[in-house]
């Protein structure tokens, strides 16, 4: 049985070293979109599930491991990446104000 390592956010197409960084995603759209990827190998990430923590915001992955999630409100936004089989990952993130 293989063992995956954990899994690794590509916000707005940049990869961010690590389980934990900070990105500013600008306004007036307030959209968070990007890549999940396996941190081992690279490879996208299908189907896992993205959750703005204390909101009722959440998306899955496409197969190929991108996401959108719209309307994401200014301020300090903790995200919890998860997928059967990896670590739970938790990014935080800045949203500027528009």
């Amino acid at each position: 049985m293989s063992t995956r390592v954990g899994l690794t956010l590509a916000v707005l197409f940049a990869n961010l070293a690590g389980l934990s960084a900070q990105t500013v995603v600008r306004a007036p759209a307030r959209t968070l979109s990007g890549v999940v990827q396996d941190s081992a190998t690279g490879q996208p990430v299908g189907f896992a599930q993205l959750t703005i923590m204390g909101t009722d915001q959440q998306v899955f992955t496409s197969v190929s491991g991108r996401f959108t999630l719209r309307n994401v409100a200014p301020g300090k936004a903790n995200l919890r990446i998860q997928q059967i089989g990896y670590r739970v990952a938790r990014i935080c993130l800045a949203v500027a104000g528009g």
